[in-house]
C-alpha cells in the first residue's frame, strides 16, 4: 500500500493532552511518523495501512475531540533545485573623451568609489548579519536526535515510537526501519534518559548523533560588487584667452 499523510484536529490545551496523543498515534498499526504543531492543535501522521477511523476514535475516547483534516498519499521527494550561482558583478573603468579644443589645458577627475553603492551594500550585510543572529537565538534549544535500537519486529517498532513519543520535550518521531534508526525532534529532550528507556525495554540503545534544529536560511546571497576607478577627461575654457 502507498504510505499515507494523515493530519487531525485535536483538543490539546496541556502537556498531558500533547503526551496522550503521541501515545495513540505511535502505537496504532502501521504508523512511522509521528508529529504534533501545538499552535494550530494539530496532529500528522504518516504511515502505511493506518486505518484512519479507528484512530480518530481512539483519540476521542482519550482527548474528547479529534477530527480528520486531510488524508493524502505521501508524494516523492522532488529533486532539490540547485540553487542559481552567485555571480560578481564588475564595474570597468569608463573613459569619456569631449572634442578637443584649442585650449591645451585638460583636468583629470578621479572617482575612486561612490557613496550610493558603498553604502547600498553595507546596509545588506548589516541586514543579513542581523536575521542570522536572529536564527541562531530562537532555535538554540530545539534538538534533533537519532538513536541506533534493535527493531527486529513490529512489536519493537511500536514500544520504540511508544517510549519515544511520551518522552518530556518531544514533539516529533520517526523510525527508520532498513537503518534501524529512532529519529527525536524535540526541545530540552534528555538523550541520555531517552537512550536508556529504550535500551531497558528493547535490549539495546546507543545514540548516533545530537544536533541543533537549524531554521533554513531563507535571506538572499549579497552579491559583491566591485568598483574600479573612473576617468573623465574634458577640456578647460578660459573666456576670451586662447592658445595658439
Amino acid at each position: 500500500m502507498v504510505q499515507q499523510k494523515i493530519v487531525m484536529k485535536l483538543q490539546m490545551n496541556c502537556e498531558k493532552h500533547r503526551t496522550n496523543a503521541l501515545k495513540i498515534a505511535a502505537v496504532a498499526k502501521g504508523v512511522s511518523k509521528v508529529s504534533i504543531e501545538a499552535e494550530k492543535e494539530q496532529m500528522e501522521v504518516i504511515g502505511d495501512g493506518v486505518d484512519t477511523t479507528r484512530l480518530t476514535m481512539s483519540l476521542r475516547k482519550k482527548l474528547g475531540s479529534a477530527a480528520i483534516v486531510s488524508v493524502e498519499p505521501v508524494k516523492a521527494n522532488a529533486e532539490e533545485e540547485k540553487p542559481t550561482p552567485t555571480t560578481t558583478q564588475y564595474w570597468t573603468s569608463s573613459y569619456v573623451h569631449h572634442p578637443r579644443h584649442r585650449s591645451t589645458h585638460y583636468r583629470v577627475v578621479h572617482d575612486e568609489s561612490p557613496q550610493q553603492i558603498n553604502c547600498s551594500i553595507m546596509k545588506s550585510q548589516s541586514l543579513l548579519e542581523s536575521n542570522l543572529n536572529l536564527s541562531r537565538t530562537v532555535f538554540l534549544d530545539a534538538q534533533k536526535i537519532v538513536m541506533k535500537v534493535q527493531l527486529k519486529s513490529e512489536k519493537c517498532r511500536t514500544k520504540a515510537l511508544k517510549i519515544a513519543a511520551v518522552a518530556k520535550g518531544v514533539s516529533k518521531v520517526s523510525i527508520e526501519v532498513e537503518k534501524e534508526h529512532v529519529e527525536v525532534i524535540g526541545d530540552g529532550v534528555d538523550a541520555v534518559d531517552l537512550a536508556k528507556s529504550l535500551k531497558k525495554k528493547l535490549g539495546y540503545a546507543t545514540i548516533v548523533s545530537v544536533e541543533e534544529v537549524k531554521k533554513p536560511d531563507d535571506a538572499k546571497p549579497v552579491v559583491p560588487i566591485e568598483w574600479t576607478p573612473s576617468y573623465i577627461h574634458y577640456p578647460v575654457h578660459y573666456d576670451g584667452y586662447y592658445l595658439w
